[in-house]
This record gives C-alpha cells, structure tokens and sequence, in this order.
C-alpha cells in the first residue's frame, strides 16, 4: 500500500495553507501553461468550427487560472514570511 502524502495543510495556530514543493510546481505549470493554452486553443478553434460556448468557455478557465495564480502568489509569499528561503 503507498502511503499517502500530505500536500496540503492548514496550521490553526498560523491561519496559513502550505504545500509541497512538487505540488506547487505542478500547480504553477497549470497556470503558468496548460489553462491559457487550453482557453486559448478552445477560443481559436471554437471560432473556426463553431463550437459552443466560444467565450464562456476560455473566460471560465482564465477566471480559474487567475484564482490559481492568486493563491499561488500568497503560498509563495508565506513561504518567504516564514523565512524558508533567501530572497
């Protein structure tokens, strides 16, 4: 059996969310990369084959991706508060 790893965890005592490295740099490809592509490819695609959804779909996704970035910005400044890195 694999032994489950903890990711992601909230401290009571610090109100704050900390991760691990790997899934901060998975999450930070997703939004660095893959959710624009994709809203991007969906946007230029749908135009040409007329898909449905051609603008509520690339919004959602950019509206998700910038989420992500936001709290991938307070994850990274967390872990700099907290002094585990030299800056």
């Amino acid at each position: 059996m694999r032994p489950r790893l903890q990711t992601l965890r909230m401290t009571e005592s610090e109100g704050s969310m900390k991760m691990s490295n790997e899934t901060y740099d998975i999450l930070k490809e997703i939004a660095l990369t893959i959710l624009p592509a994709v809203a991007v490819l969906y946007a230029t695609l749908g135009k040409i084959w007329n898909l449905p959804y051609v603008s509520e779909l690339p919004a959602t996704l950019m509206a998700i991706d910038t989420f992500l970035g936001v709290c991938l910005h307070i994850s990274t400044s967390e872990y700099r508060k907290d002094g585990d890195v030299n800056v």
